[in-house]
Order: C-alpha cells, then sequence, then structure tokens
C-alpha cells in the first residue's frame, strides 16, 4: 500500500518533469539494492507495461532546468526535508 508521500510524489510525477525525473531516480536507487533476478524481473515488468500503456512518445530528457522544474524541485526537497525531519508540512 502507498504511503501518503509516495501518492503526493506519484501524483506531482504525472503533471511535472522534474518531479517524473525525481521519481525515475528513486526507481533507479531501490533496483541497484536488489538481486539481479529481481531487476530482471523489474524490467520485464515495465516492458510489459510499456507494450500495454505505453506511447511512443519519449519522456523529456533535456538536461535545462525551466522556473518551474526549478519550483517543483525546491517544493519537493522542501517537503522531503520536512517529512525526513518528522515536521509538519503544511504548505501541502
Amino acid at each position: 500500500m502507498a504511503t501518503a508521500t509516495q501518492t503526493i510524489a506519484t501524483e506531482t510525477a504525472i503533471e511535472h518533469p522534474a518531479a517524473l525525473r525525481w521519481e525515475v531516480a528513486q526507481i533507479v536507487h531501490v533496483l541497484q539494492t536488489l538481486p539481479i533476478e529481481k531487476v530482471i524481473d523489474v524490467r520485464d515488468y515495465v516492458f510489459f507495461l510499456q507494450s500495454r500503456y505505453g506511447s511512443e512518445q519519449l519522456v523529456d530528457e533535456r538536461d535545462e532546468w525551466s522556473d518551474e522544474d526549478l519550483v517543483d524541485a525546491t517544493r519537493l526537497s522542501m517537503h522531503y526535508a520536512t517529512q525526513s525531519l518528522g515536521l509538519t508540512d503544511d504548505h501541502q
């Protein structure tokens, strides 16, 4: 079951490229902790999802950060820091 923080991050990732990059980085980080057999299982599942729901449109991989990207990254960083320190995040 997803936590509230994971749900917020997922919903944000759908709307904002910087958040999507953050989500992908988190997934890659977790994958690096798994045994190779499980990484292969994840790869196969991702390919399945792509064949079923994916489109030919690729994710924008530009290196430039727009003002919106910077605002999103700052907001998500502050949210993560607040949650990590156990403080309340009243700005949501």
